[in-house]
């Protein structure tokens, strides 16, 4: 990482859309394709749907003659996919900026492996107002001030080159909270990969039938894999990871887990916990978020997962049969089979309520990205 001290002096302000000095400034297109037109995908930035951190990491082939430059802001912009009316608010935000080596697709889910805090700059800290933005006529102004938000720096920033961390603290202002004001997102054409379910589960703990469940958003080299096992409460839950399968299952009731089968071969076990169980709900819940790693595997890699759910820590009066074992369906996994080539990447916490401190840990998606614009001398 390029090291850059820390500013000693941030101004906190309320943000006037599109600021004099902004205007003033010079403008880069991180997006030019989708700079003026509709975008392939929307979301939403810390603080403009609860509050999160986020980091934004563009490789310097989106840079281009920006190299030796002093950044002073940015703008993003609504989503032009949505022609209703967006009610606004405030958002406190804090931004970061550094400089790394490592592209965008090879980022790491711990922040602080993004950027650490010694090479950090903060730029900005404070109250930003988000515009009511109406309703979006024939012609609109992607840019005007009702449809998007400006953030000048407090301390302009000196690129160098290279990977360009951005990174965003954000919560709403109680009271004043936006309403899903989507941005626009620029989203990779590399392709998705593919998570198919099969297989029975033999446990009465699912949801629709299965009782692991897998995001195909995110078998992508580099990005984050989300899975959901759905089990009994007081269980423990094992996540079964293989190379290779048995289409048709083995049956298990010869060992006493009468009705269940075993889908998945040569398999390593990954073990979880669940959840404290929620109020009204029967079932208990393990969240397991994997990055699928950016190198040293192959595109189009397929693996086999399923769960299986031990029960020999409950009373054996209550065991689902006589191993106390019930296991799920399997779910076929296929990575995308061309590398990620957006140049681009978010790391995207989970969302903390105002009490909380940031996670210090990500989801990464290195096919999507919000669409900016930054503001240089």
């Amino acid at each position: 990482m390029i090291p850059f001290a820390k500013s000693s002096v941030v101004v906190p302000c309320v943000l006037c859309l599109a600021s004099a000095a902004q205007v003033a400034a010079q403008v880069h297109q991180v997006s030019p394709a989708f700079d003026s037109t509709l975008a392939p995908g929307a979301d939403c930035l810390p603080g403009l749907r609860g509050g999160f951190r986020q980091q934004i990491l563009i490789d310097p082939v989106r840079l281009g003659g920006l190299a030796g430059r002093t950044l002073t802001g940015f703008s993003f912009r609504r989503d032009l996919g949505r022609a209703e009316a967006l009610s606004g608010g405030q958002i406190s935000l804090d931004v970061r900026l550094s400089v790394g080596v490592t592209a965008a697709r090879d980022c790491s889910q711990v922040f602080v492996a993004n950027a650490p805090a010694v090479s950090q700059m903060q730029v900005f800290t404070g109250i930003v107002t988000v515009p009511n933005s109406p309703p979006l006529g024939s012609n609109p102004a992607p840019w005007g001030v009702q449809n998007s938000v400006s953030v000048s720096f407090a301390s302009g920033f000196k690129y160098t080159g290279g990977t360009l961390c951005i990174e965003l603290d954000g919560r709403p202002v109680p009271g004043k909270e936006p309403d899903f004001w989507y941005v626009s997102q620029e989203v990779g054409v590399a392709g998705g990969g593919s998570a198919t379910p099969f297989g029975v589960s033999c446990s009465t703990f699912h949801v629709g039938g299965e009782s692991l469940i897998v995001e195909a958003k995110g078998l992508q080299l580099g990005s984050t894999m989300r899975s959901f096992v759905v089990g009994r409460p007081g269980s423990s839950p094992l996540l079964l990871v293989g190379a290779s399968s048995h289409p048709s299952g083995v049956d298990l009731s010869p060992t006493g887990a009468l009705g269940c089968s075993l889908y998945v071969s040569a398999y390593v076990a990954i073990g979880l916990t669940y959840s404290p169980q929620l109020p009204g709900f029967p079932n208990a819940f393990a969240n397991l978020e994997l990055q699928i790693p950016s190198r040293g595997i192959q595109p189009g890699t397929r693996l086999f997962l399923q769960s299986a759910d031990l029960e020999t820590a409950l009373p054996s009066s209550q065991w689902t049969n006589a191993a106390g074992l019930t296991t799920s369906n399997a779910v076929d996994l296929r990575v995308a089979s061309t590398p990620p080539v957006l140049g681009m990447a978010s790391v995207t916490s989970r969302p903390v309520d105002a009490a909380q401190p940031m996670p210090a840990t990500g989801e990464v998606d290195v096919e999507r990205a919000p669409v900016l614009r930054l503001y240089y001398r």
